[in-house]
């Protein structure tokens, strides 16, 4: 089978992207008692309000309180009062009232500490539960700390969600993070962001991050190299040393490929990890993957390993550049983190692409649309099947439809205009059809439900729907 010959012309030079300058601010320090498997944490959370209307409470969405017995709050107060403020914390989501109204431009400072007494990693359980605990391999510190949750004025403030067990149930706004790690001697401590390290304390910077993840390990063995400027790590067993370095080399290739096709990426350092859990998750900065797949590599990019590895990597821009409701909208990320995959196979590992696309894709797919949300899945298999693999034969059927040129420009402009914001899928099928110079309807049709509305190809503040054929109404 013949496919598609992607030429790059070199080393692109994007301007950077730059993130807001009035992002809410984490500051957090984390004792770490890796044998006991706890984290003793204190943060403090700063907002400034942006919003045109006063703010009289804060919601926090505080993933481990959703899981009996793994989360204490110690101690909340709010500026420099000594008295907790009215809280209440249900359904993991914690709601502070504010002593005063919070007018628009005004800033706040919330303190807390917690304690986290972690479970064993479960991996027959869903991707969200093995995010959080330990195993023999490492300690796994994904969605461990309460973070806000996104405010809309038009939907009636702070946002909550219902806890599900398919996809990755969470809803993130960007924030700057300053985290320093206290660890015992002989623990390796890899997240996001830039690093300082001074004998087992270790800091981490992560700007215009989605949330800030880590993992911790006593076994880990460590590799790195360069690409354009930023550091790739990868930590892995000893016995897994040949698989850590394939993914080390996979990171650096897809890196250097999204880069070049997308925008930069945003961060000096990116770190993947071996742990036990189950596939992988995404972090800002920082990804980490199953041990199961280490030790089943079978030694070339014809793997899990490889793959879930270059899927991971392309959720640094969707996802953590261009974030998205993942609740209701995750075909946004995930779909188009798949589809980079795609892309990856045929520039970088040609001779391995017609064995990806017959393994992953050419195969009987679910009749479901590829924009649901993760409310109308019961099963994690049936809606990686539809959100993941029919996302890339949308893609696929797009590239074909306006060229890849044309939908390499759609998707730049999509980042660049979404950068550190909320998308959702008008915001989406609104730039592709920008760029693609004709209707899109016969393309999407088939993937997406019933007609949404989009905003005008021309953008003259007029609507328009693919029942329409995209024509302005």
């Amino acid at each position: 089978m013949h496919w598609l010959a992607i030429v790059l012309t070199g080393l692109l030079t994007w301007n950077p992207l730059q993130p807001p300058t009035n992002l809410p601010r984490y500051s957090m320090h984390v004792d770490l008692d890796y044998a006991q498997h706890r984290l003793a944490a204190q943060a403090k959370v700063e907002l400034t309000n942006r919003w045109r209307e006063p703010l009289s409470e804060l919601v926090f969405h505080v993933p481990p309180a959703r899981i009996a017995g793994v989360f204490k709050l110690d101690s909340l107060t709010i500026d420099d009062s000594s008295q907790p403020p009215s809280y209440g914390l249900r359904d993991g989501f914690l709601t502070v009232q504010l002593p005063r109204s919070l007018p628009l431009g005004a800033r706040v400072a919330v303190f807390m500490a917690f304690t986290l007494v972690l479970p064993p990693v479960q991996t027959v359980a869903g991707f969200v539960e093995c995010s959080l605990g330990w195993s023999d391999v490492a300690l796994n510190a994904g969605h461990w700390h309460p973070v806000l949750v996104p405010y809309d004025p038009l939907r009636g403030g702070w946002q909550t969600w219902k806890l599900s067990t398919i996809g990755d149930p969470y809803v993130t706004e960007s924030a700057d993070y300053e985290v320093d790690i206290l660890a015992p001697p002989g623990v390796k401590v890899a997240g996001g962001g830039e690093d300082l390290r001074e004998g087992n304390h270790w800091r981490y910077w992560l700007p215009a991050g989605r949330e800030f993840g880590f993992v911790a390990s006593d076994r880990w063995e460590e590799a790195e190299s360069l690409v354009g400027g930023v550091r790739v790590h990868s930590y892995f067993l000893p016995e897994h040393r040949a698989a850590g370095l394939t993914v080390l080399q996979a990171a650096a290739d897809a890196l250097r490929l999204y880069s070049d096709t997308f925008g930069p990426y945003p961060y000096r350092d990116f770190r993947i990890v071996e742990t036990r859990a189950r596939g992988g998750m995404e972090f800002p900065g920082f990804s980490y993957l199953t041990d199961e797949y280490y030790a089943q590599w079978p030694g070339n990019a014809r793997s899990f390993l490889v793959y879930t590895t270059v899927h991971e990597v392309a959720h640094q821009w969707w996802y953590n550049i261009a974030g998205n409701d993942q609740v209701y909208e995750p075909w946004l990320d995930e779909a188009l983190a798949d589809y980079c995959a795609w892309l990856f196979y045929r520039v970088q590992r040609p001779d391995d692409a017609e064995w990806w696309w017959n393994s992953r894709v050419n195969r009987d797919l679910p009749a479901l649309p590829v924009d649901a949300t993760i409310y109308q899945f019961d099963d994690n298999m049936v809606y990686l099947l539809t959100v993941y693999r029919r996302g890339i034969l949308l893609f696929t059927d797009l590239e074909k439809e306006i060229g890849q040129p044309r939908l390499f420009s759609a998707l730049r402009g999509y980042l660049y205009r979404q950068a550190y914001r909320l998308s959702n899928s008008d915001d989406l099928l609104a730039t592709l059809t920008r760029y693609a110079n004709g209707s899109l309807a016969p393309v999407l049709k088939p993937y997406l439900t019933a007609p949404p509305w989009l905003a005008s190809c021309a953008d003259r503040g007029e609507r328009c729907t693919l029942g329409a054929g995209l024509q302005p109404r």
